[in-house]
């Protein structure tokens, strides 16, 4: 699997959890808010935490918290999605604007075009 796919997935998947789990530090807690079963937080940290090679979570005094390793995981989750989000707006600026120069391409050149070969046509 690549990186660039894994980030994607941890980004659906695993940003989530992490935000709530560092809200609450409960993961029955972050289930019920988001949802999902405990099981699947649980299944979820753990095959990540398998791919990092660190802990995400550890638990203090009956509370789960995150981890240093965690918490810059989220941290980088947010920064990329901040990042995805301000690029999907540059390039709905850019889509509107290139639709905005063929329209007047349009009508400047091709509709002035169009109607001086339908007049060659009709005599």
């Amino acid at each position: 699997m690549s990186i660039k796919r894994t980030v994607t997935i941890l980004n659906k998947n695993l940003k989530p959890f992490l935000e709530e789990i560092n809200r609450t530090h409960s993961m029955s807690e972050a289930a019920r808010v988001l949802f999902v079963s405990q099981p699947y937080i649980s299944q979820t940290l753990r095959k990540s935490e398998g791919e990092f090679g660190v802990s995400l979570t550890h638990p203090v005094a009956g509370k789960i918290t995150l981890t240093y390793a965690g918490q810059r995981l989220l941290d980088y989750l947010i920064q990329e999605d901040k990042n995805l989000l301000r690029l999907k707006k540059r390039n709905d600026r850019d889509c509107l604007l290139h639709q905005r120069r063929n329209s007047r391409w349009h009508q400047q050149t091709a509709w002035p075009l169009f109607a001086a070969i339908r007049a060659a046509k009709v005599q």
